[in-house]
């Protein structure tokens, strides 16, 4: 008896690779698109004269106070009654700004882009070292710079985004080995953009401790705990 049952050809390994290849060109192009995004409402942002967030005016007073050699941390029950409530680095930063180009928030802003163009690079460089996969190391990037918080709050006049670059910084050359040294500065300066930025420090030392030991971890952060000040 004879099979009369439709013949259907079954897929080759050429065509899932084929239709893998598709997919993947479709979400990398899809993740570029939004990255594009947020560059162009990084510069609208960055261009922009007057203030769009709460923040931003606070951390120009600081910067401003810091360009005249004046300390922004002063008593709460004296005139201007203002809280200072970040460390100095990104103030210092803006100072740098305001001495160059007089009270602004384009330069203060533009650090936020670098910080947050920073810490993709380090996503990059970190995924590609780790996977050997640059589509992979590729997709990190722009997943990094697509996302709703990068683009939301990247660009803003805060101590967030520059924080955040420079904790990326700390991770990269913690993961290369040889220049412990300088990730310790990089957390340091993170630390003292935001006081608050201790989860890549400690991810720094639960990888050291996988992968040199606990007494190494533990050396490590303790330096990191007495150069900052504990």
């Amino acid at each position: 008896m004879n099979d009369t049952s439709p013949q259907f050809p079954i897929p080759g390994p050429q065509t899932g690779e084929r239709t893998e290849r598709y997919v993947s060109t479709f979400l990398v192009t899809v993740l570029v698109v939004f990255a594009a995004f947020f560059l162009y409402h990084a510069a609208r942002t960055i261009l922009y004269p007057y203030t769009v967030d709460y923040g931003e005016g606070f951390l120009l007073n600081q910067g401003n106070e810091l360009a005249h050699l004046r300390s922004p941390y002063q008593p709460l029950d004296e005139p201007p009654w203002l809280v200072a409530n970040y460390p100095p680095v990104y103030p210092a930063l803006l100072a740098i700004g305001i001495k160059a180009f007089g009270i602004q928030y384009y330069f203060g802003r533009a650090l936020s882009l670098l910080g947050i163009l920073v810490a993709g690079y380090c996503l990059y460089a970190m995924t590609r070292d780790q996977t050997g996969n640059r589509l992979a190391a590729w997709v990190s990037l722009l997943v990094w710079l697509g996302s709703y918080p990068v683009y939301a709050w990247g660009p803003y006049h805060r101590v967030d985004s520059v924080g955040i670059g420079f904790e990326a910084l700390g991770l990269l050359f913690l993961m290369k080995r040889e220049r412990l040294t300088l990730s310790i500065l990089f957390f340091l300066l993170a630390l003292y953009c935001r006081q608050t930025l201790w989860m890549a420090p400690l991810a720094g030392y639960f990888y050291l401790r996988r992968m040199d030991g606990p007494r190494f971890a533990a050396r490590w952060f303790g330096k990191l705990l007495v150069l900052g000040g504990g």
